[in-house]
C-alpha cells in the first residue's frame, strides 16, 4: 500500500474521492494523482517515491557523492519504480506486513536482499536494483502498517530485514483491537505487542480480537464479521471521515513520525548492502558513473579492427580511473558466427580490459554475421540511459531481431551506435533501423579508423550528458538543411557528432556567426572519412545553427554536459486498487490518439519549461503543458493525446540564468495501433519450464499478428503458442512463451525476454513488451506466494486473484499455474489439492 501524497484543493475534490472509493464512476482524469503515489486527497503526506528519494540523498552524502550523476538518477528511478510497482500486488498481506503476516514480510525482505547482493555480485546492478526497490515497499509498509510508533518507537527497527524473526509480535488470541465509534485516530489499539491491521481481499483472513488496516478502501468486516470501520493504518498525514461514517488513514496523527522513521530504516537497508559489497560494487548499485559497453565482431576478417578499438578502449578505461567520470559498470558482447558471447558484465576495470585483451578474431567465413544478438545482449547488460557501441565489417545474419533490440534500446533509453568497417554489406537497413531509433548513429569507415571513432565513446558517455537535437535525414543539392539549437549558459561543454552516410557536409555556426573548424579556441576534432565529432568547451551561450549540405543521407546527434536536464519522461496509466493508485510507465509504445498521463522529471532547477512534439524532422506537431496541480515532489505531469506520426519529446524553456535551453528524449516514439500486454515478471526455478502469458490487442484494422519471442539467456522454448492470429478491430488474444532453465543455470542469471506482435502485411504496425527475470532454485509446486510451503495462505492468494487475466494488474503469473493467461478453477484445484490433508482454512 502507498504512502499517500494529497491533493491541495476543495473539499468537492474528497467529494470525488468519496465516489471512488464506493465503487460510483469516474471519468477519467477526474482527480489529480501522483505518478507513484497515491490519491492526491491528503496534503503533507509522502510517497514510497518521496521516501526513497530522502533516504538515497542520506545515502549519497555518507558515501561523499556531492552531485546526482545521469547514471545515479537512472539507478534512483529503477528503486523507486520496482518500489512502486510492489503496490500493483494487493492479494499479498506478506508484501505490505498487512495481517499480523510478520513472518512473511520478513521472508520476503530478506529473500529479495539476499538475491540484490547475489545480482550485485554477479555484475547485474539492474535487476539488483529492482529486487532492492521491491524490498524496500515492504519496509517502509511495515511502519505505515503496524503499530510500532505507537508503540513508542521512534527509531528503526533493528530486525526488519536482517536474519532472523521479529519478536514481540502479537500471538493467536492476544487482544490487539477494540471496537470504537469511526472516528478519525481513535484509541483502538490495546495490545503492547507488534501488531499490524488486515485488509480486505488479501490472503490473511482476520483472527478475533486483532485490527482492521482501516479506511473506506478496506472492504473486509471485523473478525465477527460485521462492518468495522476502523484501523491502524496510518498511510496519510490527513485523516479524512465521510457522510457515511468511513474513516480514511485512522491513525493519521502518527505518519509523520512513521514516514520518518520509514526514511531512517531506508538508510538502514542501504548500509546493510554496503557492508556485504565491495566498494565498487556498491557504488555500481547507486549508478555511480555511467557504464561503458562495446559489442564486436570476432570472425577471422576483424583482426586489425579489434586491436584497434581494444587500444583506444583500454585507453579510455585507464584515463577515467580514479576520477569522477569513471564507470560503474563495463559491458563486453562479443559475437561471431554461428554463435555469441560469452559477454561480461563488470565493475571491476581490470577484469573488463582483460576480457577485451583477451578478444580474438576466427571463424566465420560467410559475410553475414549474428550482430543484433550481440547488440541485444550489449543493451540488455548495459545500464538505462547508457550508450551501446557496435563493431562489425558485415551485414546482419539476425537482422529479423532488429525490432527486438530497438524494443530493449527504446524500454532503457539506451542509444545504439554502430562503426561499420569493409565492404561486406555495410549499409545494412537493421544498423539504420535501430540507431535511428534509438538515437545512436551509424558511421562507414575504413578499418584503421576503428580506434579513432572508438574515442566517441569517451565523448558521449559522461556523468553529466544531456541530450540537445538528434536529426536523421536527406538533403538535396542546391537545398541545404538548416537545423538551429539552443544552447544555454548552463553547458559546459557541447558535442556534435555528425555522420556523413552519403555525400553531405556539416558547416557548424556558433551563435556569432563564425563558422567552427578545428583550429577555433576551444575546440578539439574527431576527424573521420565519413563524418567529424566536434567537442567544443566551453560553448558560447545562444542559438547554433547546423547547415547540412551536398546529397544524400545524414545523421547529427548534439549533446552536452549540463546540470540542467530532462531526466525522465513517461507515457503512463492509472492502475492499482482504490486509495493505493498510481500512474505507472506503459509498456511498448503508445497507442495512435490515446490520452496517457505524461511524467516528467528534470534537473538543474530551470526557470521555465514547455513541452511539444516534433516530427524526425525537427517540425513541431503539437505542444502540450504538464501543469497538474498537485504531484508528487520532483515531478511534473499531465494528459497528453498521442499523434499518429512518429515523434521525439522536446523541452524547452529558460535555465536559471535567463538562457534559452533545449532538451529531448532521443529515443523515437512510433505511435501503434497494436498492443502488447505482459503479464507480471517473476522469478525462473532452476532445472524448471515458466509459462508467460501476453494479450495482443487490436486497435485498428483487422490484421493478422505473427508473435515472436527473443531473450538474453536462451531459455525460450519453441515458438510462441499460438504463433499467430487474426484479429478484428477492438479484439484480442493470448499468446504464450514457453521458458526452460537448464538445472545447471546459475541462480541469480538474468533474463531479458522481449516478445513481439508484427501486422504480417505491415511491418511497420507492431508493438512489444519486455520482462526481466531472474534465476532462483527450483520452486515448490503449488507455494504460489513464495514462502517456501503449500498451505492456506496459497490457497486465499490464489482466491484473492481469482477470475483475473493477462492485461490486468490483478493477474499473477505465479497462481496461472496452469499457465492459460486466466486464474481461473483449474487453479484453484491444483493448490487446494497440494494443501496437507486435514488442513481448514478460513
Amino acid at each position: 500500500m502507498s504512502w499517500h501524497e494529497v491533493e491541495r484543493s476543495s473539499r468537492a475534490a474528497l467529494r470525488r474521492a468519496w465516489l471512488l472509493a464506493t465503487g460510483m464512476v469516474m471519468a477519467a482524469g477526474a482527480l489529480a494523482f501522483a505518478p507513484g503515489g497515491g490519491v492526491h486527497v491528503y496534503p503533507a503526506s509522502k510517497t514510497h517515491g518521496e521516501i526513497t528519494d530522502e533516504a538515497l540523498a542520506t545515502v549519497y552524502a555518507s558515501a561523499g557523492l556531492t552531485t546526482v550523476s545521469n547514471s545515479m538518477k537512472a539507478a534512483r528511478k529503477q528503486f523507486v519504480e520496482a518500489n512502486k510497482a510492489v503496490d500493483n500486488d494487493q492479494f499479498s498481506s506478506r508484501k505490505h506486513f498487512d495481517g499480523e503476516n510478520f513472518a512473511g514480510g520478513q521472508s520476503e525482505i530478506n529473500g529479495l536482499l539476499s538475491k540484490a547482493v547475489t545480482q550485485a555480485k554477479a555484475g547485474d546492478f539492474s535487476n539488483a536494483r529492482t529486487s532492492v526497490g521491491a524490498a524496500l515497499h515492504t519496509v517502509q509498509d511495515f511502519y505505515a502498517h503496524s503499530n510500532w510508533v505507537e508503540l513508542g518507537n521512534s527509531a528503526p527497527s533493528a530486525e526488519v530485514g536482517r536474519p532472523g524473526s521479529i519478536s514481540n509480535t502479537s500471538p493467536v488470541g492476544d487482544l490487539a483491537c477494540v471496537r470504537l465509534p469511526a472516528v478519525c485516530n481513535v484509541s483502538n489499539l490495546v495490545t503492547s505487542r507488534l501488531t499490524s491491521g488486515y485488509y480486505g481481499k488479501e490472503d490473511a483472513v482476520i483472527l478475533p480480537g486483532k485490527c482492521r488496516h482501516g479506511g473506506f478502501f478496506d472492504s473486509g468486516p471485523g473478525a465477527d464479521g460485521l462492518p468495522d470501520l476502523t484501523g491502524i493504518s496510518k498511510d496519510s498525514a490527513v485523516c479524512l471521515v465521510t457522510g457515511a461514517g468511513l474513516v480514511d488513514s485512522p491513525h493519521s496523527d502518527f505518519n509523520p513520525a512513521a514516514a520518518a522513521v520509514a526514511v531512517r530504516a531506508t538508510v538502514q537497508v542501504f548500509d546493510d548492502l554496503k557492508s556485504k559489497l565491495s566498494t565498487s560494487e556498491f557504488k555500481s548499485l547507486l549508478g555511480v558513473g555511467p557504464s561503458l559497453a562495446f559489442s564486436i565482431d570476432t570472425t577471422g576478417s576483424m583482426g586489425s579492427i579489434i586491436a584497434g578499438v581494444r587500444s583506444a578502449a583500454i585507453s579510455i578505461v585507464n584515463s577515467r580511473l580514479g576520477t569522477e567520470q569513471e564507470p560503474s559498470k563495463y559491458v563486453l558482447s562479443p559475437f561471431n558466427d554461428p554463435s555469441t558471447g560469452p559477454a561480461t558484465s563488470t565493475a571491476d576495470a581490470n577484469a573488463f580490459k582483460a576480457a577485451i585483451g583477451a578478444l580474438g578474431a576466427s571463424g566465420g567465413g560467410d559475410c553475414p554475421e549474428l550482430s543484433m544478438a550481440g547488440s541485444y545482449s550489449a543493451v540488455d547488460l548495459s545500464d538505462d540511459r547508457g550508450d551501446v557501441f557496435v563493431f562489425t565489417d558485415a551485414s546482419s545474419k539476425d537482422a529479423s531481431l532488429a525490432f527486438a533490440v530497438s524494443s530493449l534500446a527504446s524500454t532503457k533509453r539506451v542509444k545504439v551506435f554502430y562503426a561499420l568497417f569493409g565492404s561486406c554489406s555495410p549499409y545494412d537497413p537493421a544498423y539504420f533501423s535501430v540507431a535511428n531509433a534509438s538515437g545512436g548513429q551509424v558511421f562507414t569507415l575504413a578499418a584503421s579508423e576503428a580506434g579513432t571513432v572508438t574515442r566517441l565513446s569517451d565523448i558521449l558517455a559522461r556523468n553529466n550528458a544531456v541530450d540537445v537535437e538528434s536529426r536523421q535525414g536527406s538533403v538535396v543539392t542546391g537545398a541545404p538543411v538548416t537545423i538551429p539549437f539552443s544552447v544555454d549558459s548552463s553547458m559546459s561543454k557541447l558535442n556534435v557528432s555528425y555522420s556523413d552516410i552519403d555525400a553531405t557536409t556539416l558547416t557548424l555556426y556558433r551563435p556569432d556567426g563564425v563558422i567552427v573548424t578545428p583550429s577555433t579556441p576551444g575546440v578539439s576534432t574527431i576527424a573521420l572519412s565519413n563524418g567529424v565529432i566536434y567537442s567544443i568547451n566551453p560553448p558560447a551561450a545562444g542559438v547554433w545553427r547546423a547547415v547540412i549540405g551536398g546529397s544524400g543521407q545524414y545523421s547529427l546527434l548534439v549533446n552536452g554536459e549540463s546540470q540542467v536536464a530532462l531526466d525522465q519522461f513517461d507515457f503512463a496509466e492509472l492502475a492499482g486498487r482504490g486509495g493505493h493508485q498510481g500512474y505507472y510507465a506503459i509498456t511498448g509504445l503508445p497507442l495512435v490518439g490515446k490520452t496517457y498521463k505524461a511524467v516528467a522529471r528534470l534537473s538543474g532547477s530551470p526557470a521555465s519549461v514547455a513541452f511539444e512534439f516534433r516530427d524526425l524532422d525537427g517540425a513541431t506537431i503539437a505542444p502540450f503543458a504538464l501543469a497538474d496541480a498537485d504531484v508528487e515532489a520532483h515531478y511534473l505531469a499531465g494528459d497528453v493525446r498521442i499523434p499518429s506520426q512518429s515523434f521525439r519529446v522536446y523541452a524547452t524553456g529558460a535555465d536559471a540564468g535567463g538562457t534559452a535551453f533545449q532538451r529531448l528524449i532521443a529515443t523515437v516514439v512510433f505511435p501503434q495501433t497494436v498492443s502488447v500486454n505482459p503479464p507480471a515478471a517473476v522469478d525462473l526455478g532452476q532445472g524448471q519450464t515458466s509459462s508467460y502469458v501476453f494479450e495482443v490487442r487490436n486497435e485498428g484494422p483487422a490484421a493478422t499478428f505473427v508473435f515472436a519471442a527473443k531473450d538474453t539467456a536462451g531459455f525460450v522454448s519453441g515458438s510462441m503458442t499460438p504463433a499467430s492470429a487474426t484479429l478484428a478491430t477492438g479484439a484480442s488474444a493470448l499468446t504464450k512463451v514457453t521458458l526452460k532453465v537448464g538445472a545447471a543455470i546459475p541462480v541469480g542469471t538474468r533474463d531479458s525476454l522481449t516478445v513481439t506482435a508484427t501486422d504480417a502485411a505491415d511491418a511497420a504496425r507492431r508493438n512489444f513488451a519486455v520482462l526481466t527475470s531472474s534465476v532462483v532454485a527450483p520452486k515448490v509446486s503449488g507455494d504460489v506466494n513464495r514462502d517456501g510451503v503449500v498451505d492456506c495462505g496459497d490457497l486465499n492468494l490464489v482466491k484473492a486473484s481469482f477470475g483475473s487475466r493477462t492485461g490486468s494488474r490483478a493477474f499473477n503469473p505465479d497462481v496461472d499455474v496452469d499457465g492459460n493467461g486466466v486464474i481461473d478453477a483449474r487453479d484453484l484445484a491444483f493448490v487446494a489439492r497440494l494443501v496437507p490433508a486435514g488442513t481448514v482454512c478460513k
